[in-house]
């Protein structure tokens, strides 16, 4: 059930993985071998943007300050906790 729910969220963002541009690349870690603390990108593409946030080792929870004022369309994952991550679909 998760793969299919991962598959269905892939579905609706390809394009702006694929065509999109990065807007926001907001990183605590300073290597990833052993990462620490967290890692927020957006990618947009028009008025669709994704956001995805990793959680590493010694993080905190997501400050989802960038989704006000924004519509969110779809959300995947859970990030709770270290060594999780969360993904939103959301227009501007």
């Amino acid at each position: 059930q998760l793969v299919e729910q991962g598959m269905k969220f892939y579905e609706l963002v390809s394009d702006i993985i694929r065509d999109g541009v990065t807007v926001c690349c907001d990183y605590s870690t300073t290597q990833y071998n052993n990462p620490t603390g967290s890692q927020l990108v957006i990618r947009r593409l028009g008025n669709r943007n994704l956001a995805i946030y990793h959680r590493f080792l010694d993080s905190t929870p997501v400050d989802e300050s960038f989704l006000d004022g924004c519509q969110v369309l779809a959300e995947f994952g859970n990030a709770q906790e270290d060594f999780s991550a969360k993904a939103w679909l959301f227009l501007d």
